[in-house]
């Protein structure tokens, strides 16, 4: 997802009540704007998620779906993945892979973080 390059720049970085401070009004709608556009990714992030698992779920109708637990925490203090792996929501697109593959009687199974994965292939 691409992110504004900036969208927080537009408010004031003068202290409130200082008299060089924006006008509380222009500070409450620059407030808002950012809000919206936050709330506006994360529907987009959250429909993506609705849009792929029901695409394996209904689509493909496979008895056993696989996914791999993997080391998030870790992969987080990796500074260049950070925000792109935070945006991915894994915990969220699980979930919603159990509920949707219970809905077509099939099973969600987790595997360990340090099953061989990459190695069987």
């Amino acid at each position: 997802m691409e992110y504004p390059k900036r969208p927080e720049s537009a408010r004031c970085r003068a202290p409130e009540g200082s008299d060089t401070a924006c006008p509380y009004e222009r500070r409450q709608k620059t407030k808002e704007r950012i809000a919206k556009l936050h709330y506006r990714m994360n529907c987009i992030r959250k429909n993506a998620i609705h849009k792929a698992t029901t695409w394996v779920a209904k689509t493909k109708r496979p008895e056993v779906v696989v996914l791999e637990d993997l080391n998030v925490k870790g992969m987080m203090q990796n500074y260049r993945l950070a925000m792109s792996i935070s945006d991915a929501s894994f915990r969220e697109f699980r979930f919603q892979m159990q509920y949707k593959q219970s809905w077509t009687g099939g099973t969600v199974m987790v595997i360990d973080r340090f099953y061989p994965s990459s190695k069987t292939c």
